[in-house]
């Protein structure tokens, strides 16, 4: 097994994009350990972006990822957390369904995460598989959730900087206020903003954030037809992540990898057994289990 993994590493390093997408897979499944590496290219290497289901966040990053492919040699692998089927376990949305642009260029890698395995599985998969870009070369990560969730934000922990994509009409601008992402968010992004009201959502936006004491930058953008997509390119590429942010990211990171160890535990139904049965309590085995 190791000898294929390292035919394929080496492959994958060369731009083989199949022995790429063959290792993403066997990191996911947790069948390769890729060494642990997260380099700090300039001011971050994996950027996370997140936002209400609706808001324009894939075609955002398409355009976002394609300008930024066009314009410099850097590597880029996304990876997309998606729902995963009930049936089959898999991502439901698929690589390439959500970015078109982006993917045509040689230096870009799209890869799908879905989110089998609740909350912890979610964090243990993009961590495995940001490694796994590292390991094969990319310079720099972007993580996409499909949601502002428990599982999207555990998945974010794996991140040095984070972009919260909002968008007019929904009646609810201030909701990733109470999931507590506007807290850790670098840049807040008004997508679709030729709609109406597009301007109020952010003037909502810079009050709360005014209120919190924070400095983000909140733009607006129109996905579709690339306005504001430089500029967003180039507050993106600035980001300097503030060390309270990066604590904030990384208490969650932490949290979900020793409750993954939890779940994962052989022992884990011995405890519970134990526990049901009154011969040890739940503090006594929470504060001897590891």
């Amino acid at each position: 097994m190791m000898d294929e993994i390292n035919n394929l590493v080496t492959a994958a390093v060369s731009g083989e994009r199949r022995a790429q997408a063959r290792l993403f897979s066997l990191a996911e499944e947790g069948e390769w350990i890729p060494p642990v590496s997260h380099p700090r290219n300039g001011s971050w290497s994996v950027l996370g972006v997140t936002g209400p289901p609706g808001v324009g966040k894939s075609t955002l990053l398409d355009a976002l990822v394609d300008l930024w492919a066009a314009s410099s040699e850097a590597r880029i692998v996304v990876l997309a957390v998606d729902p995963s089927s009930a049936l089959t376990g898999g991502a439901l949305l698929g690589d390439r369904v959500r970015m078109h642009r982006a993917t045509e260029h040689d230096n870009v890698v799209v890869r799908s995460v879905s989110t089998r395995g609740g909350r912890s599985g979610v964090v243990a998969s993009v961590r495995s598989m940001v490694h796994a870009a590292f390991a094969l070369g990319a310079d720099h990560v972007l993580v996409e959730t499909v949601g502002s969730g428990q599982s999207d934000l555990a998945a974010l922990s794996v991140t040095d900087a984070l972009i919260l994509v909002e968008s007019p009409g929904r009646g609810d601008s201030i909701q990733a206020e109470k999931a507590g992402v506007l807290e850790v968010a670098d840049i807040v992004v008004v997508n679709k903003a030729d709609l109406g009201g597009a301007e109020m959502v952010r003037d909502d936006i810079v009050h709360s954030l005014e209120i919190s004491g924070g400095g983000v930058p909140v733009l607006l953008t129109e996905a579709l037809t690339g306005v504001g997509i430089a500029s967003l390119l180039e507050a993106a590429l600035s980001i300097q992540p503030s060390g309270d942010r990066l604590r904030l990211r990384a208490r969650e990171a932490l949290c979900s990898l020793v409750e993954h160890r939890l779940l994962c535990s052989p022992q884990l139904d011995d405890w519970l057994d134990m526990i049901v049965q009154g011969e040890r309590t739940v503090e006594d085995v929470a504060q001897n289990w590891s």
